[in-house]
């Protein structure tokens, strides 16, 4: 069953969010992303379609996208380790999700761990999980 709500944390070129929008066409598509300049390319990229962009960091607790609920979230391992505290950052993202998609581009993990041992510190529990992706609910 297709998710009816989706939010990509740090959704960068929101080449992603595109591809999404394309197999989800009903569904409700969420992007966040920092960097400004990126978001005016995404908002090239994406103007044909209903998914809505949100300029922020998304380790700020106060942005717009965590007042409501989303089936799927999806963020890169990378921006729940950068955050001063990814704990927090990790239930914030669980308050409002009812399934997170943790990953991480082949290159990006330079330590060669698992994304299993990349979120261990942090009491996580991954439904499934192989070396570049895990599932957690």
């Amino acid at each position: 069953e297709s998710p009816k709500s989706i939010l990509d944390l740090g959704c960068g070129n929101g080449l992603l969010l595109k591809k999404i929008s394309e197999k989800h066409e009903k569904a409700m598509l969420f992007g966040v992303e920092i960097d400004k300049q990126r978001l005016k390319g995404t908002d090239q990229l994406l103007k044909k379609t209903s998914i809505k962009l949100i300029n922020g960091d998304v380790t700020d607790e106060t942005l717009e996208c965590y007042n409501r609920t989303y089936e799927l979230t999806i963020v890169m391992v990378g921006r729940i380790l950068e955050a001063k505290n990814p704990e927090q950052l990790l239930q914030t993202i669980c308050n409002c999700s009812k399934n997170i998609l943790v990953y991480f581009y082949k290159g990006y993990n330079n330590k060669n761990k698992s994304i299993e041992d990349l979120l261990s510190p942090y009491n996580i529990n991954l439904k499934a999980c192989n070396d570049r992706y895990a599932f957690i609910n």
